[in-house]
């Protein structure tokens, strides 16, 4: 009787801090606001960032705050449901009202990207609202990557709001959640703040914003949460402080990044309204760690012991500094730096603005470093995980195949030489070492990838969770398999549209084009190109479904294979080699000063496509023909797995 007592006034608790919201966005708008005039007297002559029409230039910091509010309550909420709550297949009451309190703050999100659209269009004319008419709404969407960035926000945001209202399942949740951390990213990409700061630039900024929106949603969810119990509640801000550590270090340090891209002197911090506002978030993000220590060392105790109002106090102040930085850092990002970034020099020619173009290519400069950051991280993180999964594996008496290990790390080797390397200077001036970058994510890399078996060694090295109902990693890869969509997509002639639209439309539309010349499209389709390779190839040599170990059969595998090849081979040589020059406008506003012309260097990257084809065809022959005289192993690993995966039975 006690313990419904509790809980019943757990959950009053949890519902009477709704209003906690309202402070927060206030202290968000309240934070632009001040920001705005502190740095109003500076001009702001940084592409990305507006004019200075006076009702637009207030209106469109405030809905972008509103804009990120929303976002924040959306991420959030759909993470409590999927990551943080237990439960099996389907939501559980509070799981439920998650998803549905995401749907709504989604709707919110949409409408707010729609209307800042005209604003941005008020605010770029300079002359108000009276000019903003819909032929003139239309052909900014034509021109501007910011007012297009809205839209597809827009869109998206409403479809997770559509999509919030039917779905009932956690995995259903857990793509809600991706699609939303998706839709976080385009303002950002396109603003003076991602525009800017060389190649750390983009990458800096789409980590920071995963960052800020998975940690402040975070603490939203578990705010906003009702109709929990005490022990649920618990259990979630267990898992959730697990991921806020990560988190505040993601934040941390790509804020930090990003503002040394812009700050070219240390002396600017204090110097310029950019540098002191950059200080400002600086401190609020210490607080926002004191606040989390505090949390760990005295309010959690006392959650788990059943008493939440310590906890649920300190957690409203939390979301109020969360939503004043918030404030403070809309207000940065229009703010301009106090110097421009110092561009590199390359003397390799003249190019558009922001766009250096390197020197001649000579050996040393093949094997510089080219500065990145999405890369490296996704490499580094990837050879550390599988590196301890086969440390756990040695462990228990079963050492891993040293080749697949091999294979592995070779294949994050040859994605760290074409994207880090001084090689990746070159993708944008010259098509034949572009070619080289897209074949070597898009085959080279993910075949080694998939003859490394991460999945294998992953279900074998990962442990089940122990927290009762709670999904670990090892469940949700346990619930991954076992969807029938997965026997579709994994079949070799779904795999293979997949991989043909993903990578080769690029040289039949104008995607070629934005490739070479924007850091922001390596970002958003090198990782796809990666994907659909591995995806491809994991339906060539991988079995045929979840829960089979028979691989597809011969004659279906060949077919794809022998489809993938003709389209190869018709790109190579009919488009690349023998085509007209593609990209012709992005060639002629270069204006490279060394090398073969465009259209030659075009013949070459045909000549490389055409030869990796072959290459890759005969490796993957050679790779098909040893999986299919493996059988035995296959079946040993499947009966294997059938006695591990009882454990987390339910969990599926």
């Amino acid at each position: 009787m006690a313990d419904s007592l509790v809980t019943a006034q757990a959950a009053d608790r949890m519902r009477s801090r709704w209003p906690v919201l309202l402070p927060a966005a206030a202290a968000a708008l309240l934070l632009t606001w001040l920001t705005l005039s502190a740095g109003s007297k500076e001009e702001s002559s940084v592409a990305g960032l507006p004019g200075s029409d006076a009702g637009a230039a207030w209106l469109v910091p405030m809905l972008q705050v509103l804009h990120d509010l929303a976002a924040v309550m959306t991420v959030g909420c759909l993470l409590g449901a999927a990551v943080l709550l237990p439960g099996d297949r389907l939501l559980g009451a509070a799981g439920y009202r998650w998803v549905r309190t995401a749907g709504w703050s989604a709707l919110v999100w949409s409408l707010l990207s729609l209307a800042a659209v005209p604003a941005l269009l008020a605010e770029f004319l300079g002359r108000g609202f009276s000019v903003v008419t819909p032929t003139a709404v239309v052909q900014f969407l034509a021109d501007s990557p910011q007012a297009q960035a809205r839209v597809v926000v827009a869109v998206l945001a409403a479809v997770l709001a559509m999509a919030a209202r039917v779905v009932l399942t956690m995995g259903g949740t857990l793509g809600l959640l991706l699609v939303a951390l998706l839709a976080a990213l385009p303002p950002a990409l396109v603003g003076h703040a991602g525009g800017t700061g060389g190649v750390y630039g983009p990458t800096a900024v789409a980590l920071h914003v995963l960052g800020v929106v998975l940690w402040a949603g975070g603490l939203v969810a578990l705010l906003v949460c009702r109709s929990i119990s005490v022990g649920a509640v618990g259990a979630a801000v267990s898992r959730f402080s697990r991921l806020a550590g990560p988190l505040a270090l993601l934040v941390g340090g790509s804020g930090v990044l990003s503002a040394l891209t812009r700050l070219s002197d240390p002396a600017q911090a204090l110097g310029s309204s950019y540098g002191l506002l950059v200080l400002i978030k600086l401190v609020a993000f210490v607080g926002l760690i004191v606040v989390g220590a505090w949390h760990r060392r005295w309010t959690m105790p006392a959650l788990v012991a059943g008493r939440p109002a310590a906890f649920l106090r300190l957690l409203s102040v939390e979301v109020v500094l969360f939503g004043a930085t918030m404030g403070v850092a809309v207000g940065l990002s229009r703010t301009p730096p106090p110097t421009a970034p110092a561009a590199a020099q390359g003397g390799g020619g003249h190019a558009v603005p922001d766009v250096v173009v390197p020197a001649s290519p000579s050996p040393g400069a093949l094997l510089d470093v080219h500065p990145g950051l999405v890369f490296p991280v996704l490499a580094a993180a990837a050879i550390g995980f599988y590196l301890a999964g086969v440390r756990r594996m040695s462990a228990r008496g079963r050492p891993w195949p040293w080749l697949r290990t091999l294979a592995w790390s070779a294949s994050w080797a040859l994605v760290l030489l074409v994207t880090s390397s001084g090689l990746a200077s070159y993708g944008g001036v010259l098509s034949s070492v572009h070619v080289l970058q897209h074949f070597t994510l898009s085959l080279a890399a993910p075949l080694l990838m998939v003859l490394a078996r991460p999945g294998r060694l992953a279900m074998s090295a990962l442990r089940p969770s122990t927290g009762q109902d709670l999904r670990g990693p090892r469940e949700w890869l346990v619930a991954l398999r076992g969807r029938p969509v997965m026997g579709t997509v994994l079949h070799p002639l779904v795999a293979l549209p997949v991989y043909l639209v993903v990578n080769y439309s690029v040289y039949v539309s104008g995607l070629y084009g934005w490739l070479l010349r924007s850091e922001v499209a390596d970002v958003v389709f090198f990782p796809l190109f990666l994907m659909s390779g591995t995806l491809f190839f994991r339906a060539l040599l991988g079995p045929a479904g979840p829960g089979t170990a028979a691989a597809p059969r011969l004659p279906v595998v060949l077919a794809a294979l022998a489809g993938w090849a003709a389209v190869h081979g018709a790109v190579a040589i009919v488009v690349l080699r023998s085509g007209p020059l593609l990209a012709a406008e992005w060639w002629s506003q270069l204006l490279r000063l060394w090398g073969p012309m465009p259209i030659e260097d075009q013949q070459t990257a045909g000549r490389i496509a055409a030869t990796y084809g072959v290459a890759m065809l005969f490796a993957t022959v050679i790779a098909i023909l040893r999986r299919r005289r493996r059988p035995r192993e296959i079946t040993a690993h499947s009966a294997a797995t059938a006695v591990v995966e009882p454990q987390v039975q339910g969990t599926s």
